[in-house]
């Protein structure tokens, strides 16, 4: 089988479909450094089931798909293939050529492909395994990858051997399973706790089932005989409700006839009431009639009289307005004088007054032309102030310049002198700066070399904890099985030492008779066992067993009176049979003489005591002899006719005694019931259970050490990371004073840049401010000569305004007096205005009163005469009225003559009706009495109907009482039937149980006990309540078996005693009540339990099996794995002594084993030593040592078992030219066994190829293959030959 093609697509940097061919023998990839080569390797062993990105150089599989480049885009998937010609014998295929294939892709998404079919990665490992053809097999060496062979642990070198050995399959299978036997335990221990739990609930649960079957029972006989009883009383009370409702019906017709007499009486009574009632409306009304016209003339008469009172109060008011208006007409004529007198005054004023406001015009004209002028002169003088303070203003700001210049010129002076300071200053910062920049950057690197030496200890440590902890975890394991086992144990050694308390095995006599029942003389006395406190041999149990047969329940007694009355009293109380062995009797010896060593005295097999408590077994066992085999002992004696014995026994319990009778054969499986082998193994698991504690305590104490070990280990990992963590916290530290650091420089030099430019700037601002000084002082000098040119006009213009205003002030002081007089003038007339304006509205306000005063005394006088008229109509009505009144009394008198007779009508009809009321009333209780009758047995039968229903569901109208009765004595249909004998035989677990469920059994069983008495108890108070009830209860005891009633006994049950049923039925319910609550689906659940039980019975069973064929199948597995790696072992090791010594031309080289308790277990050690040194371990070799020891152990490896192909990284890169010629022939000679694809750069190795791949980037990014084949064979003038069959003659 070799590997004829690889295609690779869009794997890493092969973008485009890539394919290759190989043939047999040595195919040589070569390229420049970074074009791609390596990635042919790791293609082949990513399509082999690579799961590691790491070993792949990537971070994640989604890695190994190309990532792009400057000018193609990234692909979203990358397939490699490769395929295998002539495989069918080492794949066991059918096909000539398999292809392997796999596809990732982006997303995440993987397959595995074999001839196009997906597949499982398990799948191929499995087809590759044992053929040398793997991820991580010796025919793949990827770069640097061969060194690691030598450099590994010696446990990590045994894959390569394994592989080598074709022992991996049997690990991969051995490893499946330890864990289906491990899934097997587990489910073991599941199932055994479940079967446990079982048996535990299974006795509550038919403790249940029996009750409810009980509850059913009773339910069905309540049922019935509650319905019967309730169907009868139902159909009673039917016939009873029958008959009162025809009598209520006939009172009920009485009772309507004499309603309508009744209405008849009613309907006259009504027409007399009306006719009544309408005499007394009429009277009422007559008498209302006569009121009325009383009222009338008295109304006449009060209106005469009120008229005439009107009349003398108008009179009144007449003569006083009267009076009123004379006095308004006196008011007129004084008010007419008084104004002709005040219009008089006003036109006199009136002439005054003009002449005063002419004088005041005059003088008011005079004084506004003095202020007009008044008004030019101020006007001027406030410009000329303005323009004073203008010039005033003016020359203040030149001097505040001229201030503000010298003084920014002077701070700019001082600004410059600090400036040369600080510029000084900050120089010599810079400097401090940079050399704390320096020691900072020096301490950084320290710490960083600090931190990596202690995450490299902190990974040695961690490698410590997790050896210790798997320690300890296997620690905890082994402290586990161990007690598990000390438990079974202990739950053994507990229950052989019950069946010896119990006496299990012995016969009731033999029981009675140590337990110390017997009655008599025997009372009190002690008797022991013959085979008490016997020791047998291992492996004779059985022989000493058949010598002793029926002794092996014998008891010692004194003398023979006490056999006799032993036996007596056992005969007497029928309690059993017994053997005892009597002290007296003689101990029979017969001589042997000389016997063969394989006969000897059975005595010898036993450990007797020295004291008489042994001498009846002593005696027992004397004249009897054990052999070896029985067969041999029977052809020895028939030459031996003179040997006297009474018994013989073989080592399988074969017996022969002195009657010839020989007993033999298969036995069959023995039940650990016997005496003497309960005393045996009672012994032996003491013994046992005594070193499984000791080596309890033991292995305890070395998880506690070696959990001591790992705390101390752990506290080691916490201080290496408590280090770690303050050389971090020191790294942050000084990371951040270097960053201040440079900060620091930085911000010194920008500082030095800014003082810098602000001197610059303070220079062109000095000079600046020179210029503006001179300009300020030139402005400030014209300003102060515009100013002083403002003032002299304005002192000039204020003298002028003086003389003004005095002359102003005397006309304003003449204007005011003419003002003074024209305003009193002017007051006069309007007071004598508002008089005149008064008087006028007095005149007019009387004359209207006068008006008014008229008006009403003409009223007045029309009332007057209106009323005169009305008490001459009132006297006319009054007088009319007087005839109207006597008529309407003698209306009144006649209308209450009609209504006496009338009165007496209805009191005639009143008695006749109270008698007919009483009659119906009485009709009415009766009727009422018979529907009360009627509503309460309706009432009972609706109640009775009710609690039937909602009981049992059941319409009582329709039910057959008598069939009811007879059901309830009918057994229960359907009703199933505990088969207790099985349940005893399946409750108890055919497994050993922990000694906590032992005890949990031993408590529930106590339960049953004491709750199967109180059934019994229960049971027996229910007969005696039957019994008692019985005389009662004739009537309803079962009749027949039948599944309906006959007409006899339909008849008979007409007879039925209901007072005993009614009774029965309230003790049925208080039965009922006293069970307390039911569980109804404990029957179908018990059944359901019983059948779970028979289930996990059978699947422990099953497991016990699986388990032991697992463990036959690991150890067959360990057996030839270790016969195979073993030979595998010695010819690898043969072979690397030949390839080391012709690959250096000397040296020793050779594999050891590390001594373990399992070979396939133990460590693979290298040792090499190249000619003329004497090292100790290959670590100290040179780099080309390293390689060229691994390359022989690579070749000695492929001379045992070698690979179909064999893919090499750049292996010869660390070889010099002579290795590198040694290393070419080897290749060479190797190819007739194996194919050989290199990565190489030497150009003697690509010289002994016969085929070259060629790995380029025309495009960058993207790698390229281009291929070439040679046609002949090169020699090496390095060359050398190994004798491939010397180490195999050697190995012979």
């Amino acid at each position: 089988m070799y590997l004829s093609a690889l295609k690779v697509n869009g794997f890493k940097s092969f973008a485009d479909p890539t394919h290759l061919k190989f043939n047999r023998g040595v195919t040589a990839v070569v390229g420049p450094n970074g074009c791609g080569k390596s990635n042919i390797a790791d293609s082949i062993r990513w399509v082999l089931g690579e799961q590691s990105a790491k070993a792949l150089r990537g971070g994640k599989m989604q890695d190994v798909i190309f990532e792009g480049s400057d000018k193609r885009k990234p692909l979203n998937i990358c397939e490699v293939a490769i395929t295998l010609t002539d495989c069918e014998k080492e794949l066991g295929s059918d096909f000539n050529e398999v292809e392997i294939a796999r596809k990732v892709h982006r997303d995440g998404g993987s397959n595995y492909f074999i001839n196009g079919k997906a597949c499982r990665l398990k799948d191929i490992q499995r087809l590759f395994m044992d053929t040398g053809i793997g991820r991580t097999s010796y025919s793949i060496m990827a770069q640097g990858q061969i060194d690691q062979i030598l450099s590994s642990k010696p446990e990590e070198r045994r894959a390569v051997f394994e592989e080598a050995a074709g022992i991996s399959k049997y690990k991969a299978q051995r490893k499946e399973t330890m864990n289906k036997l491990s899934h097997v335990e587990t489910n073991l221990d599941r199932v055994t706790d479940v079967i446990g739990e079982i048996g535990r609930q299974i006795g509550s649960l038919k403790r249940q089932a029996t009750k409810a079957i009980r509850y059913k029972k009773i339910s069905h006989k309540l049922r019935y005989l509650d319905i019967g009883h309730s169907a009868y009383q139902y159909q009673t009370l039917s016939s009873t409700l029958d008959t009162v409702d025809q009598s209520s019906n006939e009172l009920q017709i009485e009772v309507d006839e004499l309603a309508t007499d009744l209405e008849n009486k009613e309907g006259s009574l009504i027409v007399y009431k009306e006719e009544r009632q309408t005499l007394i409306q009429k009277v009422q009304d007559s008498q209302q009639s006569v009121f009325d016209l009383r009222s009338m003339k008295e109304q006449a008469s009060n209106a005469a009289d009120m008229a005439q009172i009107k009349i003398a109060s108008l009179a009144e008011r007449v003569e006083q307005a009267n009076e009123d208006i004379s006095s308004f007409e006196v008011q007129l004529g004084e008010i007419a004088s008084r104004m002709e007198e005040h219009n008089t005054d006003k036109q006199m004023h009136l002439d005054v007054l003009g002449n005063s406001d002419e004088i005041f015009q005059e003088r008011n004209r005079d004084l506004e032309e003095i202020e007009e002028r008044l008004r030019v002169s101020e006007t001027q003088i406030q410009q000329l102030r303005v323009a004073a303070q203008d010039a005033e203003r003016a020359a203040s700001r030149c001097r505040e310049s001229l201030a503000a210049i010298e003084v920014e010129a002077g701070t700019s002076r001082n600004r410059l002198m600090r400036l040369e300071e600080e510029l000084a200053e900050q120089s010599e910062g810079q400097s401090e700066a940079t050399q704390a920049l320096e020691d900072f950057q020096t301490r950084l690197e320290a710490t960083r070399n600090l931190q990596e030496q202690l995450q490299v200890d902190l990974e040695a440590a961690r490698d410590g904890v997790s050896d210790k902890r798997d320690a300890f975890k296997a620690a905890q394991v082994r402290i586990q099985e161990i007690d598990r086992a000390v438990a079974q144990k202990s739950a053994r050694v507990k229950l052989l030492q019950q069946l010896q308390e119990k006496l299990e095995g012995y016969g009731e006599g033999a029981k009675a008779l140590l337990k110390g029942r017997l009655k008599g003389s025997l009372e009190g006395k002690a008797f022991d066992p013959l085979t008490s406190d016997l020791s047998v041999k291992d492996g004779y149990g059985p022989a000493v067993e058949a010598l002793l047969g029926s002794a092996m329940e014998a008891v010692a007694v004194d003398d023979a009176d006490t056999a006799i009355e032993i036996f007596q009293q056992l005969e007497d109380g029928k309690i059993g049979r017994a053997c005892v062995r009597l002290k007296t009797s003689p101990a029979a010896n017969i001589s042997a003489g000389a016997l063969p060593d394989w006969i000897k005295p059975a005595s010898e097999y036993v450990s007797l005591k020295e004291d008489a408590s042994h001498d009846s077994l002593r005696a027992v066992l004397a004249s009897s002899f054990i052999v070896e085999d029985m067969a041999a002992f029977l052809k020895w004696r028939e030459g031996q006719a003179d040997f006297r014995f009474l018994q013989v026994a073989s080592k399988k319990g074969e017996t022969l005694d002195a009657r010839g009778l020989v007993t033999g054969g298969f036995k069959g499986k023995v039940k650990n019931s016997s005496i003497l082998q309960r005393e045996v193994e009672l012994k032996q698991t003491q013994k046992e259970l005594e070193e499984e504690q000791k080596a309890l305590e033991a292995a305890r104490e070395e998880a506690d050490k070696v959990n001591q070990e790992l705390e101390a280990a752990e506290e080691a990992v916490e201080g290496k990371r408590h280090e770690i963590s303050e050389a971090n916290r020191e790294l942050s530290s000084l990371q951040t004073e270097e960053r201040n650091a440079q900060k620091l420089v930085q911000e010194q030099k920008m500082r030095a840049e800014r003082l810098e430019r602000e001197r610059e700037q303070l220079e062109e601002v000095q000079a600046a401010s020179t210029e503006k000084l001179e300009t300020a002082k030139s402005q400030l000098s014209q300003e102060l000569e515009r100013l002083e040119s403002s003032r002299r006009q304005l002192e000039e213009v204020e003298e002028g305004i003086g003389e003004i205003r005095e002359e102003r002030d005397e006309k304003r002081e003449n204007l005011t007096q003419a003002k003074f007089d024209l305003q009193e003038k002017k007051q006069k007339l309007d007071v004598i205005t508002r008089g005149v304006v008064e008087m006028e509205q007095r005149r007019n306000e009387l004359t209207r009163l006068i008006e008014t005063k008229t008006r009403d005394i003409e009223g007045w006088e029309t009332q007057t005469e209106e009323l005169k008229s009305e008490i001459s109509q009132a006297e006319e009505r009054s007088g009319s009225v007087d005839a109207e009144l006597e008529e309407a009394k003698i209306l009144v008198n006649t209308t209450r003559e009609s209504l006496t007779q009338i009165e007496e009508k209805i009191g005639v009809l009143e008695r006749e009706q109270n008698e007919l009321r009483i009659r119906v009333d009485e009709l009415k209780n009766s009727l009422s009495g018979q529907q009360v009758q009627i509503a309460e047995k309706r009432s009972r039968l609706e109640f009775i109907q009710e609690e039937i229903t909602r009981e049992y569901g059941v319409d009582l109208s329709n039910t057959d009482w008598k069939w009811n009765l007879w059901k309830a004595r009918q057994p229960v249909e359907d009703l199933p039937v505990l088969d207790e004998d099985e349940e005893e035989e399946n409750v108890t677990p055919a497994i050993a149980l922990p000694e906590a469920n032992e005890a949990a059994s031993e408590e529930e069983t106590t339960e049953d006990v004491a709750e199967t008495e109180e059934s019994v108890e229960a049971s027996e108070e229910g007969k005696e309540g039957d019994a008692e009830e019985e005389p009662e209860s004739e009537a309803v005891e079962p009749l027949s078996k039948q599944r309906a009633p006959t007409e006899e006994e339909r008849e008979e049950l007409e007879k039925t005693n209901w007072t005993a049923v009614k009774r029965e039925v309230e003790t049925l319910r208080k039965r009922i009540q006293s069970m307390g609550t039911v569980n109804t689906d404990a029957i179908a659940e018990y059944g359901e339990l019983r059948e779970r039980y028979g289930f996990l019975k059978g699947q422990y069973d099953d497991l016990i099996t699986s388990k032991e064929k697992l463990e036959e199948a690991i150890n067959e597995i360990n057996i030839k794995s270790r016969e195979q790696f073993s030979d595998t072992f010695a010819k690898i090791r043969e072979n690397f002594k030949h390839t080391f010594s012709t690959l250096f031309h000397g040296g020793k080289a050779d594999l050891q084993l590390i001594e373990t308790d399992d070979v396939l277990e133990s460590g693979i050690e290298i040792v090499a030593q190249p000619p003329g040194t004497k090292l100790k371990g290959v670590s100290l070799l040179s780099g080309g040592q390293k390689t060229m020891t691994a390359v022989g152990l690579l070749f000695a490896i492929y001379m045992v078992k070698p690979s179909p192909f064999c893919l090499l990284d750049e292996l010869d890169a660390p070889l010099d030219e002579s290795n590198i010629g040694r290393f070419t022939t080897l290749l060479k000679q190797f190819t007739k066994q194996s194919q050989f694809i290199i990565i190489t750069h030497n150009k003697r190795t690509i010289a002994a190829a016969q085929a070259i791949y060629g790995v380029t980037m025309e495009e960058k990014g993207v790698s390229k293959v281009v291929s070439m084949k040679f046609h002949s064979e090169h020699d090496d003038p390095d060359m050398v030959s190994l004798d491939l069959e010397k180490p195999a003659a050697a190995s012979a």
